[in-house]
This record gives structure tokens, sequence and C-alpha cells, in this order.
């Protein structure tokens, strides 16, 4: 039944209705929550370097996630779809956030499903997921035609995946952090003073400094493993790829995601159940504690923008650490990464609208 509503739903679709729009990575509703009046926030782009307030219409990408049907034709339902989830979430939290009139509650069933489906589909839909697939595309196509490729080629050229193929990987990718989120708890946090900012991969994995992996520690704390640690004492055949996060998903301590100045999103440690709590509030050394560990792994997270509200105190000033590839190698240094230790490129192509349909059965 399900599923032949979901058809349905898709089928109704006007598949062009977005097809050169700016399509947001961060849902347009919990920009709005960082926004003053006017829709503006303060923006410290990653990319171009131009800082300063901007409206949060123009934080979009322009087909950012139209693909290329069997036809040849550009679909943008990826982008319609990613909508519906959104407006149902924005409904749930107007109504538990915004509404004076209702007491704070824990989610409901059905709301925890619309909750984790935006966050595991906020975990894979920006462009830390893409960049990802690009870059291991990259090497594994280098690395099996090493023998036919020269040095100077393996430097020198790139092979990229169609971008059908990233956007189906992702949803795949969605559907198993789905259930991850569904075996933790998670509710709403407030905090007495808007310090939270948020970025463009507002999916945060925090760990504690104290209790690492005990799965409910008292600090959560962004940390990363040192560059320089990646593939030490490894044998001269064995090439390790490693992520940028010490934690996955699945074993993280927390997960939190940034919803305004004052709100997060927070989930326990894994198998810390499936319910949700009333919303509480954190305050004075609670809120800075929580609101440091959440800024400093947006901030790692980041791969185009850091946003806050124009008023955050440190937004103008905070130190922005140089961005980094996704991915690290440890194979001995060869061509086939050595690009990777100077490309420092976080975001993902742009559509190729030249690129042909990939067609049933193809690869």
């Amino acid at each position: 039944m399900a599923d032949r509503l979901a058809d349905e739903l898709v089928n109704g679709l006007d598949r062009r209705q977005y097809v050169g729009s700016l399509h947001h990575i961060v849902p347009r509703f919990v920009l709005k929550r960082f926004a003053v009046a006017a829709e503006q926030v303060y923006v410290r782009d990653r990319v171009a370097g131009a800082d300063g307030r901007r409206n949060i219409k123009n934080l979009g990408v322009k087909d950012f996630y139209t693909f290329i049907d069997q036809q040849g034709e550009l679909d943008s339902s990826h982008e319609s779809i990613l909508g519906f989830v959104e407006t149902d979430a924005a409904n749930i939290l107007s109504e538990l956030v915004d509404n004076p009139f209702r007491r704070p509650r824990p989610f409901t069933d059905d709301e925890r499903t619309v909750i984790d489906t935006l966050v595991a589909m906020q975990a894979v839909r920006g462009h830390d997921q893409r960049r990802t697939g690009e870059v291991l595309t990259d090497y594994y196509m280098k690395f099996t035609n090493r023998d036919r490729l020269t040095a100077q080629e393996l430097e020198e050229y790139e092979f990229v995946p169609h971008q059908n193929d990233l956007l189906n990987e992702a949803m795949q990718k969605a559907e198993l952090i789905h259930r991850y989120l569904a075996d933790r708890a998670c509710g709403l946090v407030r905090l007495d003073r808007p310090l939270l900012i948020t970025c463009d991969e507002p999916v945060l994995l925090l760990t504690d400094e104290d209790e690492e992996g005990s799965g409910e520690p008292d600090r959560p704390t962004a940390k990363r493993p040192p560059s320089e640690s990646v593939g030490a004492h490894l044998p001269e055949d064995v090439i390790l790829i490693a992520g940028t996060n010490l934690a996955g998903i699945a074993r993280t301590d927390f997960i939190a995601m940034p919803l305004g100045p004052q709100l997060a999103l927070l989930y326990l440690g894994p198998g810390s159940g499936e319910g949700s709590w009333d919303p509480f509030t954190l305050d004075g050394e609670d809120a800075d504690e929580f609101a440091a560990a959440v800024v400093a792994r947006a901030i790692e997270n980041s791969c185009a923008w850091v946003v806050a509200n124009p008023d955050h105190p440190t937004i103008a000033t905070m130190q922005l650490p140089p961005t980094r590839n996704p991915l690290e190698f440890s194979d001995g240094g060869t061509a086939m990464s050595g690009r990777y230790a100077t490309d420092s490129r976080r975001t993902a192509r742009r559509l190729d609208k030249k690129a042909q349909p990939i067609k049933p059965g193809q690869k």
C-alpha cells in the first residue's frame, strides 16, 4: 500500500518544475530560523571568501538535485521529494517549538519518523557525500588502470562519476542511516542564549573526550584524527583510505543538528532507545559546552559555508581552518593519491547537462 502511494506521488510530479532553480542543500525553513526579519544570515563563505550578510534564498546551488532521465531530459523530481519531507518536518517543529499554546512534549512515533527521515536525507544530500564519491571514483579508476596510464596522466586526469549515480547512492545511504537513527533516543534541546551556528553539512557527529565510545557521555565534543596518523605503521602492500570523522554515524556518541541560534535536535548514543523526550533547556556552563562542541564540528564539517544569525557574537571573527579533502590516502605516496594531498576542494562538481542518461542495467 505504502509503495503504491509513493509511486502515485512520484508519477504525479512535474519533473521539470525546479529545473534551472536554486536547490537548497540545507532546507530554507532551517536557515530561516537563523535569519533576521529580512531573511538574511551572516555567511562565512569557504569557497569565494565573500563574507557578509546574504539572503537565505541565495544559499542554494543551481540544479544541485537535477538529474538526467532515461530520455536524456533534465529531471528535478528529487528536489520535489526533498521538499515534501522538509514541509512535514517544518510543520512538526512549528507546532512543537513556535506554538505558544502548546505545552512542550516529545515527538510522537509518526513525527519521529519524519524527523529521522529529514536528518537521514540531510546527512547525505550535501557536497561532502558527492565530493567523497568523486574522489573515490577517480582513485579507483586510476588504481585499476594504473598499468595503462602514464605517471603524468595519473597526475593530471580526473575520472568523474555520473551525477545520477551519486544521487542514487546518496538515497541508498539515507535508508541505512534512517535505521541507525531509529536506534537512538532523540529530542529537542534549547539553549538559554543564541550561541549556535550552522553550516552546509549540519548533521554533526560528536564524540566525548572523557568517555569515548560509551554511548551516553556527559560532554559532547568534536574531534578528528590527526592526518599524520593515517596509515602510520601499515605494511607497504596495504592501502588505507580514511574519512575525517573519528566515528561514523552508526557508532558516534551524539548526533546533533542545529535548528536555530538557541535550538538543536540531539540524538543520544546507539542503543539508547527509540523514544523522545520533552524539550529541555541548557543554561550557563552547560549551554556554553554544548554550543562549543556544535560550533567546532560545524566549522569542521563545512564545505561551502558557515552561517549564523547576524547578531551572533563571533561569527564574523571566528577562525576557520583551511578546508581539506574529505578523504585521506595512505598508499606510499603514489601519483594516484598525490593530487589529493594538496587538493582541498570540498564542493562537488556542477551538473553536466551533456552527460548521457544511464540505461537500466548499465554500469
